[in-house]
């Protein structure tokens, strides 16, 4: 069973939208989609119902009266929500009573008008592609290049500063004037290993298998 298009027949000149807003299309195939589409109205909505016929509803009690007085109206039911059927062909009575939303074009008249009345504070433009009405705005100001500072600039970094008694780079020691014991300023761990003593490290700790005395 087929319906009426409505994209085909009403959608160059009404608004039309989906059912549930579109949330319900992904669920069906493409070409049941007409079965889907609403033509918006300021007191209801139009939809189809299969064949030729469309069904109109609103939710006004006023505009539910009008609608069933229509003589082109086949069928109504309903009180404060009113559903009344018609032939797609008799759909601009049901659409003058329902306010059905126009889509918004400007006429060629209208057009060139607008184009007339901005044209004395229109910017120069470059062309961007076929049909641009107002095409993008040309910049006026130049371009400036970074002054060149020579290879030099490019090539001398200036020395970083280090804090007073701060380990010299590749050493590992501590800074100078912060050790106790007299190692080596500034010296790597493996120097620092050389140079102490034997003695002057302290004694490993007793393991936990160790027989505490009794207390």
């Amino acid at each position: 069973m087929t319906c009426v298009d409505l994209a085909a027949r009403f959608g160059a000149r009404y608004r039309l939208g989906w059912e549930a807003d579109g949330a319900t299309r992904a669920d069906w195939p493409r070409d049941e989609w007409p079965w889907l589409r609403r033509v918006n109205c300021r007191y209801g909505v139009v939809y189809p119902v299969g064949g030729e016929i469309l069904a109109a509803w609103t939710n006004r009690r006023r505009i539910g009266a009008q609608l069933r007085a229509l003589p082109c109206v086949r069928a109504a039911r309903g009180d404060v929500e009113t559903v009344v059927l018609f032939h797609v062909d008799d759909a601009a009575p049901v659409f003058a009573v329902l306010r059905a939303c126009k889509r918004r074009r400007l006429s060629a008249t209208a057009r060139a008008q607008l184009q007339r009345a901005g044209a004395g504070t229109r910017f120069e433009g470059v062309h961007c592609g076929a049909g641009d009405d107002f095409p993008a705005a040309r910049s006026s100001r130049k371009a400036q290049s970074a002054p060149d500072k020579g290879p030099a600039a490019a090539t001398t970094q200036r020395p970083r500063k280090r804090s007073p008694g701060a380990p010299q780079p590749g050493t590992w020691g501590p800074p100078q004037g912060t050790d106790p014991g007299g190692l080596v300023q500034g010296a790597p761990f493996s120097t620092i290993d050389a140079q102490t003593p034997a003695g002057d490290w302290p004694a490993p700790l007793p393991s936990s298998s160790a027989v505490l005395p009794a207390g």
